[in-house]
């Protein structure tokens, strides 16, 4: 079982479940230089594990596998939400942009 398994295994039997399904939701999980770099395109799930509380519990499940890390979550944009910033870009250039959606 991997280290993040091990985490979510904590949170269950610990009776985290909010943080739980909220971890098992992340599959972008790296161990770099004592750090748990936990990174992750969903803005609920930043929010739940940026909160000091759970990063605490976060930091206990790793503590209980014997791993003394901090706990960094990085939030990358969707696709959808980089298109937008793209698009209002051109619109701030002064460009009429029109998306049309086809069955292609």
């Amino acid at each position: 079982m991997t280290i993040w398994g091990k985490v979510v295994l904590f949170l269950k039997e610990k009776k985290h479940i909010a943080l739980q399904i909220a971890c098992g939701d992340v599959t972008n999980i790296k161990l770099l230089d004592n750090k748990l770099i936990i990174t992750t395109d969903e803005k609920y799930i930043t929010k739940i594990l940026e909160n000091a509380e759970n990063q605490k519990i976060l930091k206990d499940a790793l503590s209980w596998q014997g791993i003394n890390a901090e706990i960094e979550v990085k939030r990358v944009l969707k696709l959808a939400e980089l298109q937008e910033m793209d698009l209002n870009k051109l619109k701030g250039l002064g460009l009429d942009i029109k998306i049309e959606k086809g069955d292609k």
